[in-house]
Formats: structure tokens, sequence, C-alpha cells
């Protein structure tokens, strides 16, 4: 529902897994059925690649079970950066907020332990349709999957690589391409200990949560 200057939406979760992530409008969310947990977060920022990245320490700092009733405010841009698990099936949740505007408060999405990227890249229109490119190649098992990974990368900025490697590993949850990738292209060197801290991590809690739909095994 659109209203003057706000929208209310209503969401039905049947995955729970949601990235940490901060946004760019203000407001508050309730679940209507079911409890998701959620969970606080702080950024302190440590350096700035490019014009788009930024490493820093991200830290857990509170942890809530929210059941049906609860209210949880949403504040603007990193004042407020979260991750919610929707562990009911389904989790249903109602938001009120603001409009998004982007150019004043880009949101963010963070991966442990130590990257903050934009959800939205300002990336141009080749880009977009060479990461299509990239994702139909890995969909098809193509042979010219990884040399068109490498040839993308190598003519990236260093902040555009470590977007396109993040958004490579969310599409194919196969780190060890990019463990190879950051080796080959020189350019990456600054990024390679965070990027191969995240993978890490990553690697080591993929879940197909699709088959999980007890809230039980969930939790």
């Amino acid at each position: 529902y659109y209203g003057k200057g706000f929208l209310i939406d209503i969401y039905f979760w049947v995955i729970p897994e949601i990235a940490i992530h901060s946004h760019s409008f203000e407001g508050a969310f309730t679940v209507l059925q079911g409890k998701s947990l959620h969970c606080d977060y702080s950024f302190s920022t440590r350096e700035k690649i490019g014009s788009q990245v930024f490493l820093g320490d991200l830290i857990l700092r509170q942890v809530r079970l929210l059941s049906s009733g609860d209210v949880q405010e949403i504040l603007l841009g990193r004042q407020f950066i979260h991750q919610v698990w929707h562990v009911s099936f389904p989790t249903v949740s109602l938001v009120i907020r603001t409009v998004k505007v982007r150019s004043r408060r880009p949101q963010f999405d963070y991966f442990k332990p130590f990257l903050a990227i934009p959800s939205h890249p300002n990336l141009s229109l080749l880009r977009l349709k060479q990461l299509a490119t990239l994702r139909m190649l890995n969909r098809t098992k193509s042979p010219l999957e990884k040399t068109y990974l490498r040839k993308l990368l190598r003519d990236s900025k260093i902040d555009d690589g470590i977007i396109l490697l993040c958004k490579y590993f969310q599409m194919t949850r196969d780190p060890t391409v990019i463990r190879r990738a950051l080796k080959q292209v020189p350019k990456l060197a600054k990024a390679r200990s965070p990027l191969l801290s995240y993978l890490k991590h990553a690697s080591d809690g993929i879940y197909n949560w699709a088959d999980i739909s007890n809230e039980g095994e969930r939790f």
C-alpha cells in the first residue's frame, strides 16, 4: 500500500536467512505470525576501497526473539544494521516505512567479518549485462565461465571487482573459483584477506533452508 510519503508492506517468509544489512529508509516492522530472531550489529570502518566498498569490523551487539505483536524500529543508515532469521514456516511480518532515498543514504549489505558493499551498487548498464552473462555461463556449466570471470575482474576497478566476487559467490556458493581468481588478478591483492575471511565464514554455514521447515530445527 502506498501512502503519502510512506509504504505499508506485508511479507510472507518461507526461507529464514536474510542478509545483514542497513536501510535507506526509516520506519518499523512487527511480526504478525510466527517468530523471528533479530540480530543487531555495529560496523566501524577501517578503510574505504574505491568509491563503494568499506573494510571494517562487524560486531554483534544484541539478539532478540520477536513473537507475534512485537515491534522493532527501523533507523536510517548505519545507526541500524541488522539481520532477521524468520524461524517459523511461514513467518508473516508487516512493515511501515518511508520511501527510499538511495542517493542520500545508500543501503548496505555486510559480509562477516570485515566487508560492507552497497545493496544496490552503482554499476553501469554494461556491467549489469556482464553479470547476467556470467550467471548464464554458470547456469549452463559453460567452460568459458572462469575465463570470462577473470576478464571481468582484470577490466574492473578494485571496488567493482570486490562487488562482482561477492555477487558471484552468492550466486554459485563455490569458493574455489574465487580463491583462484584472487591469486590470478594482482589488483585485488588488498581485498584478498577480507574476501577469503568472508568466504571461509560463509562456507561454514551453507544450508539448504528449503529442506528445513520445522521451527525447532531452524533454531
